[in-house]
Parts: structure tokens; sequence; C-alpha cells
């Protein structure tokens, strides 16, 4: 190593010895040619050129760094010091990619950007001229100067304790404490600690309410910051409190979002949240993403409802051939429900996907019409003889039934060609009714019965007449032995014996 490249560096490292202490000496800062202003310590430094990163370590070597200009008056002090000659400088904004930030992490809520100068990407840096516009430039440019910035430290001790109230003596200097920023002099509260009118907040859109920071109205607290809601003025280091929205100057919903008054409601299949939703009636925010709700179907952002769902005109239905009727899914006039469709029914206009209502209907050239072995009868299709059939079409024959599945003759009826005809009568046979048999039966027994009885009675009658001729026979023997005795009465009872077997005789022939 050369000895003026070591005389270098060693003067270098004397130098951060000596200023290292120098920034908490106010005095000796300002007999060097440090500027005071608003608690804090500003110089101008030039040659040699550096770029962005080694001024920023140069300015640290003071126990500063880049200069912070974070309003108007700031910006015109650090103008008032710039010497001429010098005057192109860098100072302590950054972009981080998204936003422009300061180099102590706060974001650029004011700028005095050049109107013509392009401060988004790909340039990363910003450098100063005296009394114009800020612009930007790539932080690799070498520039041949900086701003410092050094905070003036306040000393203190036990008998000299920081007047600040929200500062603690931490090794003979006064720092604020955890939840607050150093500003100038002041210790500024973040959003929902402690604060005073005089240190204030140190969020931009926080104000000092009741003793505490609170964001603003048209703002709300995220963490440590407040971001603004739909329709207010934002920044995009802070961001919108919306999860749907952007930051483009105030918060809008942003492409998949739907405003619905101070919120972003996800569109389906984008991200949500419980507390927005989504934008969809039928859809639902789950595991954080729109979705659509059970018996919806999703066709990009719209959630078209299945057969008998509600629905709007908006989202319409999911059936090719349904319609919103009254607010429920309905299959249009000239179709049918099948499942979960709707087909034609036929003589209905049809496609090959959808195709027909009717189970023995075919879509030909776009219209719904019977197959072969069937026959069109308004919507339905009606089976020839032989044909596979249900209880809807039935059977095209009126002498057949469908049975068992298939187009069959009734009974009665035979099959005759394609058509069922009438069955051959045979000659009618009457079926004497069993009533009348019985009864028949039972009259002849009666009848039987009462012969019987005549002819009983009748021998009876015999009988008795038998008895009585007997009887007389007897007495017309002991009168013939009266009359041997005496012949002239003999004679006389023989005529009358003659005149009785006579009337016997012919009574007998006549029964």
């Amino acid at each position: 190593m050369k000895i003026g490249s070591i005389t270098r560096t060693l003067l270098f490292l004397v130098q951060f010895i000596q200023v290292a202490t120098w920034c908490n000496n106010t005095d000796n800062f300002l007999l060097n040619g440090w500027k005071k202003y608003d608690g804090a310590l500003y110089k101008q430094f030039g040659d040699p050129e550096k770029n962005y990163n080694s001024w920023e370590t140069y300015c640290q070597s003071y126990g500063g760094s880049l200069a912070t200009v974070k309003n108007a008056e700031e910006n015109a002090f650090v103008n008032s010091i710039i010497v001429f000659g010098r005057s192109v400088l860098y100072f302590g904004l950054k972009n981080d990619g998204i936003n422009w930030i300061w180099n102590d992490g706060t974001p650029a809520i004011y700028s005095n950007w050049n109107k013509d100068a392009a401060i988004k990407q790909p340039y990363a840096c910003a450098y100063l001229y005296v009394n114009t516009p800020w612009s930007p430039t790539g932080c690799h440019t070498a520039f041949p100067g900086g701003i410092c910035k050094c905070p003036v430290a306040v000393h203190c001790n036990a008998t000299n304790p920081c007047s600040n109230p929200y500062a603690d003596c931490t090794s003979g200097i006064c720092q604020c404490r955890s939840g607050y920023r150093l500003s100038g002099t002041r210790c500024t509260a973040a959003v929902g600690s402690p604060c005073d009118a005089t240190n204030g907040c140190f969020n931009p859109y926080a104000s000092c309410v009741d003793g505490y920071c609170q964001c603003r109205p048209g703002y709300s607290k995220s963490e440590d910051h407040c971001k603004a809601d739909v329709g207010t003025p934002c920044h995009t280091y802070y961001g919108c409190s919306n999860i749907g929205a952007s930051c483009n100057g105030t918060c809008q919903c942003k492409s998949g979002y739907e405003s619905n008054g101070s919120i972003c409601k996800a569109v389906v299949g984008a991200p949500c949240d419980q507390t927005n939703g989504c934008s969809n009636p039928y859809a639902r925010c789950t595991n954080g993403i729109c979705d659509c709700m059970s018996g919806y179907f999703r066709n990009g952002i719209l959630c078209k409802g299945a057969l008998g769902s509600a629905c709007d005109a908006t989202n319409g239905c999911f059936s090719h051939h349904a319609d919103c009727h009254s607010d429920t899914c309905q299959c249009m006039a000239g179709y049918s429900q099948t499942g979960t469709d709707c087909k034609a029914v036929v003589g209905t206009a049809c496609d090959e996907i959808n195709g027909c209502s009717n189970p023995y209907a075919n879509c030909t050239n776009g219209i719904c019409d019977c197959m072969l072995g069937y026959t069109t009868n308004g919507s339905i299709c009606q089976g020839a003889l032989g044909s596979t059939c249900d209880a809807i079409n039935g059977c095209s024959s009126p002498y057949a039934d469908c049975a068992s599945g298939t187009c069959q003759c009734r009974s009665g009826y035979i099959q005759t060609g394609t058509d069922c005809k009438e069955e051959p009568t045979t000659p009618e046979r009457h079926q004497i009714p069993v009533a009348w048999i019985v009864g028949g039966i039972i009259a002849v027994i009666v009848v039987i019965i009462l012969v019987g009885i005549g002819i009983f009675l009748w021998r009876r009658s015999q009988y008795n007449k038998q008895t009585r001729h007997v009887t007389k026979k007897d007495k017309s023997m002991s009168q013939e032995e009266s009359t041997n005795m005496n012949p002239t009465k003999t004679r006389q009872n023989e005529a009358n014996g003659q005149e009785y077997e006579g009337h016997h005789l012919t009574g007998g022939e006549a029964s």
C-alpha cells in the first residue's frame, strides 16, 4: 500500500474518532460550519464526488446521516445553506421499490418534485439543486456534494433530568422512549400512545385527542399506523385500511374489488376477509378467498344458481336453458328439468350437449324429435308394440299398455301387424248361477219330501180300506153261516157282496 493511501486512511480514522464525539457537542459542530435548525445540525459537504451510499457513510461518520427534508420550512432552510459551485447534492431520500421513504424509515409525505421528473422506478435516489425542485437519479451516480444532518444531543443526569415527558436519560443523553420517535427536539408518539400538544404524533394521519394519538376521521389503525379508508387521501407508504383498496392519491378499490360505501368487497376468486366480505350475494369468504356458495357455480366473477336456487338478473342461472324467474332459477318455456339441467321437450330447439328431456327423443338437426319406433303426440313419444316405454309416454296403439317397461296389447286383444285387434269371440256359454243350482236342489228335495209324504198318506189310506174290507168280509162269512141257516137272507147278502166287490174292483182300477 502506498504511503499516501495509508496517510489518507489514518487521517479519515482520526477525523472519525474526533468528530464521532462532536455529534453530542453542539458548540464544536457549530464552530465547524454546522447550522442548527429545529433540534438538528446541518452541513453541506463536497468533493470528491461520491454515490448515494458513499455519501450516507460519510455523514454517518459524524454521527448523522444524509438530511431528511420533511416540510417546506426545512426545505427552505436546506436551500439557504447550499454553497454555489457544489450545489448538486444528495439528500436522504430513496425509493424502496414501491414508496419514496426517508433514510430514517419514515415515508416522504412532503415532497418538492420537479413536475417533469419521473419519480418512480427505475430511479431509486434523488438530488437537490439550489432553489429548484427535487429530481430523481440513479443511486450509483456520483455527485460532488451531500447534505448531512445530525440530531442535537440533549445531555442529562440525575440532577438535570430530561424535560421531555416522553424521554428518559440513557447514558447521559435524553432519548425517546419505546413507542416514540425523535423529531427535532420532540418525541412524537405512535398511534395509541399517550401524547401532548407539544410533541404530537409521528403518524401524519393521527392527532393527539384526549391525551392519546388517535387516527383522524377517514383513517383506521393498523398496528402503529393510520391507514386511509376508501375515498380518503393516502400515502403509498402507509397504504389503505381496506384489503381491497390501493393508494392512488386517494384509497380506491382495486381491480377485483367493488366499492360498497366505505369498504371494498372482493369479487369471486379474489382475496377477502370477514370484515369486507364478498361483493357477490351468492359468495362467501372461505379460507381467505371469495367462493360461490353451495348450490351455485362459478362463472368468472359470477355465481350462477342451480335449478330451484335463488337468483338475480346479474348472476343468472347455471343451466343453459334456465332463466331467473320470480327470483328463482327455472327452466325456460319448452324445456323440462331433468336432474340438475333443463332439457328440450319434443319439438323444441336443442343442442347435442344438453339433449332432450324425453328419453325416447334425440336432438336431430337442432330439434328434439322422437326416435325411430316412436310416434310424436304433443310433447311425448308413444312407443310401438314391443318398444321400451314408460308410464308418461305410453304406447301408440289405443289398445296397448306399458307393461313391465314394454308396449303390449291389453287383455282381450292380440297383435296384428303393428296394432292390437280385438281377440275373436267364442259362443257364449251361459253359466247358471250357483244360487240357482242350490235353490233347485232344495226345491227337488222339498218335492221329493212332499211326494214321499203323499205316498205315505196314500198307502195309509189303502191300508185303512183293506182293513175295512177284511172286516166286512169277516162279517160276510159270519152272515153266510147265518144264511145257510136262513136262505133268504143269504141270497140278499150275496147280492150285497157282489155289489161291494164290483165297486171295490172299479175303485182299484181307477186307482
